[in-house]
């Protein structure tokens, strides 16, 4: 994750504002290049779980299955 930080006052905002847009979207981009690099681990096959739901008060309804 990254945090943009604020400046609390900019005497002339053209270069140090692009440096800083420039050194945060390089972040960003890199984050989400490290995220994407990650292997996504499948859903094991076959997993069954136990679940219910409250329609409303005083009812639930259970179910077994994926």
């Amino acid at each position: 994750m990254v945090t943009l930080e604020l400046l609390s006052k900019v005497e002339s905002p053209g270069r140090p504002l692009n440096d800083t847009v420039n050194r945060q979207l390089a972040e960003i981009v890199a984050a989400e290049i490290v995220e994407a690099a990650e292997p996504v681990r499948p859903a094991a096959p076959g997993t069954l779980s136990w679940a219910y739901s409250i329609p409303f008060a005083g009812v639930r309804y259970y179910s077994y299955g994926k």
